[in-house]
């Protein structure tokens, strides 16, 4: 069994790829007795939630997503969207990275859209080319499936 969970640092932190542990996820502190085990593994995403790593992985994708399913096409939200796609996934620092993952994060989890439609707008729009599986995902479902 391998097992996925968050670092769940706190709700207004957003790490970049250089920041320290600020994890307040408590399974963390089982982590070396989880794999032990021969038949269980617990791997922990590198910054916060599922969809900030996403993001952190993936900011033209989601952010292209958001912007097709905004309820308008106007405003500041799109604008900087739009900003984050001409980026073409290319950052001179980590922290600009961060920034725009959390943008992303914070529109994803907002009323105006929410999780499970941005999941579904997610999943409708993707091909397999479009997505970077972060590392700790590729290295739960080999663990599972026996590849390692």
């Amino acid at each position: 069994c391998a097992g996925l969970t968050d670092r769940d640092p706190e709700k207004e932190t957003y790490p970049s790829k250089k920041d320290e542990d600020n994890s307040k996820n408590p399974m963390l502190s089982y982590i070396e007795e989880i794999n032990q085990n021969q038949m269980t593994r617990l791997y922990i995403s590198p910054y916060k939630t599922f969809e900030y790593d996403m993001a952190m992985h993936n900011p033209v994708l989601f952010a292209s997503v958001l912007k097709s399913i905004w309820p308008t096409d106007q405003g500041s939200v799109t604008k900087y969207l739009d900003s984050i796609i001409s980026k073409n996934g290319e950052y001179t620092n980590d922290e600009e990275l961060a920034e725009d993952a959390k943008f992303i994060y914070k529109h994803i989890d907002d009323d105006m859209v929410g999780k499970a439609v941005f999941a579904h707008a997610l999943l409708n729009n993707l091909t397999e080319e479009d997505i970077i599986v972060p590392k700790y995902i590729k290295d739960a479902v080999l663990w599972a499936c026996g590849g390692y």
